[in-house]
């Protein structure tokens, strides 16, 4: 079954390309992950996943042209154009966590794929609940 990407709302305000400055994970933290608008790197956003994450994987933009072309195949072309937060149902990357694990995802209530694509880098984050957003 073909990924199925759908941009999300993450937060009022949310309407332009990022750049992934921070990405920490800490026992005492959570998961943060900060970013700075990409035509003013003085607009910030923190968002926090106060508990752990299932999984997260970043690569830099060039590492995955293949995957963000099928996306724009699917959708318009610009479909990334001044967005960054996305949500992936029927997930690749979830479906192979859910194999390499023998599908504990749904033993703990299923998972969420959020998707950062930056002005520059990919951050997929699998978790089972929604972060907080704040802007900084």
């Amino acid at each position: 079954m073909p990924e199925n990407w759908m941009t999300w709302e993450a937060a009022k305000g949310l309407n332009a390309k990022y750049y992934i400055d921070t990405i920490l994970d800490s026992d005492d933290d959570g998961f943060i992950i900060e970013l700075s608008e990409q035509n003013n790197n003085k607009k910030k956003v923190r968002i926090t996943f106060k508990d752990w994450v299932w999984s997260y994987k970043y690569v830099q933009e060039i590492f995955a042209t293949n995957r963000l072309d099928e996306v724009r195949g699917k959708h318009e072309k610009d479909f990334f154009k001044g967005r960054t937060f996305f949500k992936i149902s029927e997930s690749n990357y979830l479906r192979q966590l859910s194999q390499e694990s023998s599908d504990i995802l749904n033993y703990y209530g299923g998972a969420i794929h959020f998707c950062f694509v930056s002005a520059e880098s990919i951050l997929d984050v699998i978790a089972n609940y929604e972060p907080t957003i704040e802007f900084i």
